[in-house]
C-alpha cells in the first residue's frame, strides 16, 4: 500500500512538473474534514454575419430574353443568411446597372425586379433598398429564394449579351 502511495506521488510531481504545476511546499490542513476550491471557466463568441449567394447554374445565366411570354418569379439564385446575433441584422441589395440587364455594347437594356425576403427590389420608385431581419439563424443559416420577373414580350433586343451584377450586403444593425 505505502509502495503504491510513493509511486502516485511521484507519478503527480512527474505530472505536474511537465505541465508546470507549482505546488506549495506544505498544504495546512489544521484538522479539517472538508474544503473546497473554486474554478472559474469562461468563453467568448464574436458577432458574426454572413452570405452565401449561389446562382442556379442554367438559370441566372441563360435567362431567356428572345421575346414570348413575360417572365415571373423565376427562381434564379439561393441565398443562405447567418447571424448568431441578439440584435437585428440588414441585408442590402444592389445593382451595378440600376435594375437592367445592359447589353455589353450599348444601347438596350431589359428592366427587370428581384424578389428576396419578401421585398422586391427594382429600379421602380419605392422599391426595396433594404431588408432588417432579427436574432440568430439555425447554426446552418437561413436559406432564402431569389426570384426574377421581367417583361420582353414586345421587344425586338438587339443581338447582345445582357448583364447585370447584383451585390448582397449583410450587415450588424447597430
Amino acid at each position: 500500500m505505502i509502495k503504491k502511495m510513493i509511486a502516485t506521488v511521484v507519478m503527480l510531481s512527474v505530472t505536474a512538473l511537465a505541465f508546470g504545476v507549482d505546488f506549495p511546499s506544505t498544504i495546512e490542513h489544521d484538522g479539517r474534514t472538508e474544503d473546497s476550491g473554486t474554478l472559474s471557466l469562461e468563453g467568448f463568441v464574436a458577432q458574426k454575419v454572413a452570405i452565401v449567394v449561389t446562382a442556379l447554374d442554367g438559370v441566372a445565366n441563360d435567362l431567356d430574353l428572345d421575346g414570348g411570354a413575360p417572365v415571373s418569379n423565376l427562381k434564379i439564385a439561393e441565398v443562405v443568411e447567418f447571424s448568431n446575433l441578439r440584435g437585428d441584422y440588414t441585408i442590402e441589395l444592389t445593382s451595378d446597372n440600376n435594375w437592367a440587364l445592359s447589353g455589353q455594347a450599348g444601347g438596350d437594356e431589359v428592366a427587370y425586379s428581384l424578389a428576396y425576403n419578401n421585398a422586391t427590389w427594382s429600379g421602380e420608385s419605392g422599391a426595396a433598398t433594404s431588408v432588417t431581419k432579427s436574432g440568430r439563424t439555425g447554426r446552418t443559416g437561413s436559406i432564402e429564394d431569389v426570384t426574377m420577373s421581367y417583361d420582353v414580350a414586345d421587344t425586338n433586343l438587339f443581338n447582345d449579351t445582357y448583364t447585370d451584377t447584383v451585390t448582397f450586403t449583410i450587415r450588424v444593425t447597430e
